[in-house]
């Protein structure tokens, strides 16, 4: 979503380094733990961090997007995490599904999203190399 931002022309620099900064903290809290030294913060105040800056996140993406744009987006990207690429159709039957909507709708929505750069559409032979 920070790529959101970006490609909008927002300024999200506070936002990438307040993430990487919690993120370098959790991983030397748990080096100290993992050599068996004690550290002075709780998890929960990790995720409440990591929550707070989700959520500045999230409401600075949703002034730039419409809210169906943001609910397509969102779909996509929870989809791209477990598979590498995405097949148009079966995006557009999931999403259509999911969010009850015409696939005509979403298509349109995606279209939307491409014109803004935020997706790319693309051509793919069945094809690897090694």
């Amino acid at each position: 979503m920070l790529d959101v931002l970006k490609e909008a022309g927002e300024d999200a620099t506070a936002l990438k380094k307040a993430f990487k900064q919690i993120a370098e903290d959790a991983i030397g809290y748990l080096n100290s733990l993992s050599l068996g030294n004690t550290v002075k913060v709780k998890w929960r105040e990790i995720e409440e961090d990591l929550s707070s800056l989700k959520k500045q996140l999230l409401d600075r993406v949703k002034r730039i997007l419409s809210e169906e744009e943001f609910e397509v987006l969102l779909l996509i990207v929870e989809k791209a995490t477990t598979k590498r690429w995405l097949a148009f159709p079966e995006i557009i039957d999931d999403i259509s599904s999911t969010l009850i909507k015409e696939p005509k709708q979403v298509s349109e929505i995606i279209e939307r999203l491409a014109d803004k750069k935020l997706l790319k559409k693309g051509i793919s032979l069945p094809i690897e190399f090694s």
